[in-house]
């Protein structure tokens, strides 16, 4: 008997059963043909409405949901794309492919294509905000950490500590360091990247001077210098004036005293009966006190004193001097430099 075997329904073969073939066999053929049919249409559950046509791949509108395999992704044959298919070509040409190695890190483009890209740590992401920065390395500025309770500068707090250290420990991370002359080398600084090299010290009560070249410095607090005073009188003491008229070696001798302030000579007058002696001529004048009295003015001033030819001395006794008044002077001038606030400068060291 020709009965064949098979899978599909290319399988089957035309000319069987044969006309030898018994009639009991003819259940074998049914039974034949039912499995290559179903085996051939394993998902068709229900009436299919395709025509010979459609099943024949002529250009028919599908109708209803018709589904069909999905291809490979890059596959760019005539084959039919399903939805699952054109999703994943669409995802492949936005997103780069999930490889090895690419866990944890984000996706970038260069503006023609995608890839894959390292998550930035937050040491580099601060990094790369101190880039953007527009303060350059060099860069001196005032910084006060604190503020004022009003408009006049008073009562100062400060709020990350006003000192040095302090200031340090919150803007080192940044670049910046206080001006206070201390050593810096670091390998991240364009200039302190190097042994022996200090930053400026602005920590003595130094002013900024603009000037066409750096690096020199210039000004002395303890510089000498002249202080002019303001106008005023001194007043001296009472005191005595001795005139020897002994030293006098002629009648009519002038003596000249120049005093400083207002005061009284008292002075002897000869007067009453005289003798002479034998030898030379000479004249007695008996000295008897003669209340005359005259007061110079406040300012310097002479006395001319004419004795008669004597050989003895006397001695004018000076009263005390009128007072002089004193000039009182002016308060003392304010110091010679503008208002000014103490503040720290940091520098843009790396």
């Amino acid at each position: 008997m020709g009965l064949e075997t098979g899978t599909y329904i290319d399988d089957l073969v035309a000319t069987n059963p044969t006309s030898g073939d018994l009639k009991s066999q003819g259940d074998d053929h049914i039974r034949l043909l039912k499995a290559t049919i179903k085996a051939s249409f394993p998902n068709v559950t229900g009436a299919a409405t395709l025509t010979h046509g459609q099943l024949s791949g002529v250009s028919t509108p599908l109708t209803g949901v018709p589904t069909a395999p999905t291809a490979t992704l890059g596959n760019d044959s005539t084959q039919i794309a399903t939805t699952a298919y054109v999703d994943a070509t669409t995802v492949a040409a936005i997103y780069p492919p999930v490889a090895s190695g690419t866990s944890g890190k984000f996706i970038t483009n260069d503006g023609t294509s995608v890839s894959w890209a390292d998550v930035y740590t937050e040491t580099e992401v601060d990094a790369a905000l101190a880039a953007l920065t527009t303060v350059p390395t060099g860069a001196v500025m005032a910084f006060i950490g604190g503020y004022f309770s009003n408009t006049a500068n008073a009562s100062f707090t400060s709020v990350i500590g006003n000192s040095a250290s302090a200031i340090n420990t919150l803007l080192n991370s940044s670049g910046f360091y206080v001006c206070n002359g201390a050593a810096l080398n670091s390998a991240d600084s364009s200039i302190f990247n190097g042994a022996a090299r200090y930053l400026p010290n602005l920590t003595d009560d130094r002013f900024l001077m603009g000037d066409t070249a750096v690096g020199a410095i210039g000004g002395d607090n303890a510089m000498a210098h002249a202080h002019t005073g303001p106008s005023h009188t001194h007043t001296g003491p009472s005191h005595t004036h001795s005139v020897n008229i002994a030293a006098f070696n002629s009648v009519g001798a002038t003596l000249s005293i120049a005093m400083l302030a207002a005061h009284t000579h008292t002075s002897y007058a000869h007067s009453g009966a005289t003798s002479s002696r034998a030898s030379g001529g000479v004249t007695d004048y008996p000295r008897n006190l003669q209340a005359t009295s005259s007061t110079g003015s406040g300012s310097p001033h002479l006395h001319s004193v004419n004795p008669p030819n004597t050989t003895s001395t006397a001695a004018g006794t000076g009263a005390t001097g009128a007072s002089g008044t004193a000039a009182t002077g002016a308060a003392s001038e304010a110091e010679n430099r503008p208002k000014f606030l103490p503040c720290h400068y940091i520098m843009k060291a790396v």
